[in-house]
């Protein structure tokens, strides 16, 4: 059906170049190719046509439409990635970078190939704060929090406790903060953010319990031994 539109508009452009009829037959084009991700042959053709003059910013739109309309409606995942990566290989620095980089990522995440996740997590972090920043610093920073990998992980929690707008996230960085903190033995550091947590409302018991134990066994470390008692009866209470 696709290739039979097809041929019909391409000869209503042959037949009436420069008309009303062609250039909706173009637009019409376009939608199919939109549809089965055929974007080269697109550009290919609306560039030999001699009354239309195409930009690459309108190839870019046109590419990154048909690889958004696969992320939301495709059921078959490789289907969704090829459609972005051909984005993003054509245009990696194109109109919808920031998008395309931040589909991709989520997609990678959610497939659990979270060393491919990385590098697109990164070029959407590398722009200023953006609508996809807050979501990037949560998923980047749980990947480098697996592999144990704290020296890239503190700064995206740092950031993410500056910039959060949802309350799980600021509870989410404070308390990865203070657990990393402790992990890698800076003690005052680990009781500071501890002590952040305790402050705020509604605490969720294991937390307001994670952040007494990291007290008392931070104080302890650091020989101060009062502090380390008064904390351990307060987990003992709980």
């Amino acid at each position: 059906l696709n290739e039979k539109a097809l041929e019909k508009f391409k000869r209503t452009t042959r037949e009436f170049p420069n008309s009303p009829d062609a250039l909706e037959a173009v637009a019409n084009a376009r939608n199919i190719y939109i549809d089965t991700g055929n974007i080269e042959e697109y550009a290919t053709w609306v560039r030999s046509l001699k009354f239309i003059n195409i930009t690459n910013s309108e190839v870019d739109n046109t590419l990154f439409s048909s690889a958004e309309k696969k992320y939301f409606e495709a059921k078959n995942v490789n289907h969704i990635i090829d459609g972005l990566l051909r984005y993003t290989g054509s245009f990696p620095e194109g109109i919808h970078k920031l998008k395309a980089n931040y589909y991709l990522a989520e997609t990678f995440f959610e497939i659990k190939e979270f060393d491919k996740a990385i590098p697109n997590y990164q070029i959407v972090l590398k722009e200023e704060q953006n609508e996809f920043s807050e979501e990037s610093l949560n998923k980047l920073s749980q990947i480098y929090l697996s592999k144990e990998d704290f020296n890239d992980a503190l700064p995206l929690l740092d950031r993410l406790e500056e910039e959060a707008y949802k309350i799980e996230n600021i509870r989410y960085a404070q308390s990865n903060l203070m657990r990393v903190y402790f992990e890698i033995e800076a003690y005052d550091l680990a009781i500071a953010y501890a002590k952040k947590i305790l402050l705020r409302d509604k605490l969720d018991t294991n937390l307001e319990n994670d952040a007494n134990i990291v007290i008392a066994r931070a104080s302890l470390k650091t020989d101060d031994l009062l502090t380390a008692e008064e904390f351990y009866e307060q987990v003992q209470k709980n």
